[in-house]
């Protein structure tokens, strides 16, 4: 269970040369360390993709290949990053972006980075309603925050702190409820290939859940396919939910262009396999 006595936060925001981790790298990162009071250190560096940076990134942000020709490459600041974020709580606006780039980053060194986490756009929303937008720009404008290098790692994640601060002083119990714990390899099947959860797409579609005899054990539909099999791995709340976790070994999808469609096919699907974990329509029973 968290508390936050003796916790430690670490605000995070990277640029990239892209929007995808299977396909982008990180450009450059900040890291602002706080007890959610006081900043008590920090890390900024510009890191050299080992790719071009495309046209329209490079106006975005103002990073030019030249800029990072000389930078470190992730791999050199690696431990770094996994020192300074030691037992803190690793938050970020839109935090499934800069989490899972980093992650991805770490996955391609052979190594796992794995953190609890907290979104303050998501932490945002509940602590402080009423707001016509949570994006950072918007946000912090209302708020009064001024950015310093807007789409600059160390202007945004300054920026992002002080929105934490302001939040942290608000309601600390309604941010504690806002902190997601990663999976754990102890409570999952070790078969199961924890780290590509986060690759699984976060689209319309179905999920499809088989265990160590390549059985189907349950079918899943849902609109943001990673987030909703995220739910089954991380906080199951039945006993049901809880033993079928136990039994996961493998993890396939299926994309659909409407949630009409993922219905059709999901029900189909049902009837054909009768997965034990799902709920086979009646209609079907005879």
């Amino acid at each position: 269970m968290f508390t936050f006595v003796s916790m430690h936060f670490v605000i995070v925001d990277i640029e990239t040369t892209g929007g995808n981790p299977q396909n982008s790298k990180i450009t450059e990162i900040a890291m602002y360390k706080c007890d959610g009071v006081n900043i008590i250190d920090e890390f900024v560096t510009l890191i050299n993709p080992e790719t071009p940076i495309p046209p329209f990134i490079v106006n975005l942000t103002g990073i030019t290949d030249r800029m990072v020709a000389s930078a470190p490459v992730f791999e050199e600041v690696a431990q770094t990053i996994e020192e300074f974020s030691e037992g803190c709580i690793f938050v970020a606006h839109n935090v499934g972006f800069d989490y899972g780039m980093i992650r991805a980053e770490f996955r391609m060194l052979g190594k796992s980075f794995s953190r609890p986490n907290m979104c303050t756009v998501k932490a945002s929303r509940l602590v402080i309603p009423g707001y016509t937008s949570y994006g950072l720009g918007k946000i912090t404008k209302e708020l009064g925050i001024e950015i310093k290098g807007r789409h600059r790692a160390g202007g945004d994640a300054y920026a992002t702190t002080i929105l934490f601060q302001l939040l942290y002083k608000t309601n600390q119990d309604l941010l504690l409820a806002q902190i997601t714990s990663n999976l754990s390899p102890d409570t999952l099947n070790p078969k199961l290939d924890h780290e590509a959860v986060s690759e699984l797409p976060n689209k319309i579609g179905l999920y499809v859940f088989y265990n160590e005899f390549d059985q189907i054990i349950f079918i899943g539909k849902s609109k943001k396919i990673r987030k909703q099999v995220e739910v089954h791995l991380e906080t199951p709340k039945s006993k049901k939910g809880i033993t079928m976790r136990t039994e996961i070994a493998r993890i396939d999808f299926h994309l659909t262009q409407t949630e009409y469609v993922a219905k059709d096919i999901h029900k189909k699907l049902i009837i054909k396999h009768t997965p034990k974990y799902n709920t086979i329509p009646k209609k079907t029973i005879i």
